[in-house]
C-alpha cells in the first residue's frame, strides 16, 4: 500500500511544534515527517522515493538554510548548492 506524507521544514522547534499540531487532524491519513533543515528534508526525500512513498505535501520556512546552523556560523548558506533545482507545481 502506497504511505502519503506531508513533509515540514524548519528551524525553529516552536514553529514546527505548531505546524504538527495543526496537522493532527490528517495523521490518519498521512505519515507527517518534520526536518529542521534542508539537508534532514533532502534525505527523507530520497528515503520517500526508494520506498515509494507519495509525498503530498511540503511545509517549509522561506529562508530555509542547508543545515541547522546559526547565520553567524562559517558554515551557514541561506543559497542552496549550485545544481539543485525545486520544481514548483
Amino acid at each position: 500500500m502506497t504511505q502519503y506524507l506531508i513533509l515540514t521544514v524548519n528551524r525553529e522547534i516552536e514553529e514546527r511544534e505548531k505546524i504538527l499540531k495543526a496537522l493532527e487532524p490528517f495523521q490518519t491519513v498521512f505519515e507527517i515527517f518534520q526536518a529542521e533543515n534542508a539537508s534532514e528534508a533532502e534525505q527523507k526525500l530520497i528515503n520517500l522515493m526508494e520506498n515509494e512513498e507519495q509525498l503530498s505535501l511540503i511545509i517549509c520556512d522561506e529562508s530555509l538554510p542547508r543545515t541547522s546552523e546559526p547565520p553567524s556560523s562559517p558554515n551557514f548558506t541561506k543559497t542552496p548548492s549550485p545544481g539543485r533545482r525545486i520544481k514548483y507545481c
